[in-house]
């Protein structure tokens, strides 16, 4: 939600001004002057902390599956996998099964 005290936004804008940026564009420019400026650049800043909060976590999330990746899937792990399937189906089975 966008911050709005201290505006004086007449009755009624207040609510969907709040709602969301496009919102609050539209009732800035009905109520105009000062207070329209400012509540457009209050808009601007609560949608770009908010997504720079979002980038934030999904830049948290990517590394941690990144780090999960790394230490599940090992290169070990890997060769073990492409040396079971001696067939070459895609199907694993054990190489002692298969002399």
């Amino acid at each position: 939600n966008i911050d709005l005290a201290g505006l004086g936004l007449p009755p009624g804008a207040a609510g969907p001004a709040e709602e969301s940026v496009g919102a609050a564009a539209g009732v800035a420019a009905q109520v105009g002057g000062q207070q329209g400026t400012d509540l457009v650049t209050r808009a601007a800043t609560a949608f770009t902390d908010a997504f720079n909060v979002a980038t934030a976590i999904a830049a948290v999330i990517s590394v941690v599956a990144a780090i999960i990746v790394a230490r599940v899937f090992t290169r070990r792990q890997e060769q073990e996998a492409v040396a079971m399937d001696v067939n070459g189906s895609g199907v694993l089975v054990a190489a002692a099964a298969a002399d």
